[in-house]
């Protein structure tokens, strides 16, 4: 469960990262 918890978190923060960079484009 913690890893999935763990995979949840990276996968949201690469989402956001991408979100950031789109945005910048």
């Amino acid at each position: 469960m913690l890893k999935v918890h763990r995979n949840f978190r990276t996968l949201r923060t690469l989402s956001s990262i991408t979100s950031h960079l789109t945005s910048t484009i």
